[in-house]
């Protein structure tokens, strides 16, 4: 299971750093070190990200190869932005001051707002974190759970009584974030899901959050 997440929530990373990089560079073409501009980010995010991300990033081969041929504090965006952690950029996105970007960040997710994607990508990163670390998932009761009584473009859920903080929640975000990312990203994830499930009858699922007739569901819908 961890490893079937691991996989699906890398191409989620991917898709998140790939949109806010393309966005906010071409919305900020001349200050390609945007990610610590002020008016930008909030000044508690540039002080985290200082002491702590950029200490670490700057260590990499390419951050390095780049201090030595150019001036500056940061490298460009495009650059320091390809080395930061999944909570990295889920803190940068959450600290925006443009509600207007956020929006539009949003949008590219088939999300409403960016509200709703905030609290989705900050579960998300937990969920990560724990794959990382091999941790326990199947009954595990999650801290920070996602938004899930909204109104959604894509295929959503119709059963609106479902557990936040449980494992089937943060299922039911990725498989609407592949769903709207690439062309069949969202029904290999689900079929191989419900392949994994099926493969293990004596598992109790409700101990994951899994609601009943779950796979009636419009998004668990594979016929497609």
């Amino acid at each position: 299971l961890r490893n079937i997440l691991n996989r699906y929530l890398s191409r989620i990373e991917v898709a998140i750093r790939t949109t806010i990089i393309y966005e906010l560079s071409n919305k900020y073409v001349a200050d390609p070190t945007w990610f610590v501009n002020p008016s930008v980010v909030s000044s508690q995010f540039i002080n985290d990200f200082s002491v702590k991300a950029y200490q670490s990033i700057k260590k990499k081969p390419t951050i390095k190869r780049h201090h030595l041929k150019y001036l500056g504090q940061y490298a460009p965006a495009w650059k320091t932005l390809e080395l930061c952690s999944f909570g990295t950029l889920s803190k940068l996105y959450c600290n925006f001051s443009d509600n207007k970007i956020k929006k539009e960040i949003a949008h590219q997710f088939n999300v409403p707002n960016h509200e709703v994607l905030e609290s989705w990508l900050i579960s998300l990163t937990l969920l990560r974190n724990y794959c990382a670390h091999h941790a326990r998932l199947w009954n595990r009761l999650f801290n920070a759970g996602p938004q899930m009584n909204v109104k959604l473009r894509g295929s959503w859920i119709l059963y609106q009584n479902v557990n936040p903080n449980k494992l089937y929640a943060l299922l039911c975000c990725m498989a609407y974030c592949l769903d709207n990312l690439s062309l069949g990203k969202g029904k290999d994830f689900k079929c191989q899901l419900k392949k994994e499930l099926s493969s293990h009858p004596s598992i109790d699922i409700n101990a994951m959050g899994f609601t009943k007739n779950w796979e009636q569901e419009p998004l668990w819908d594979t016929s497609l």
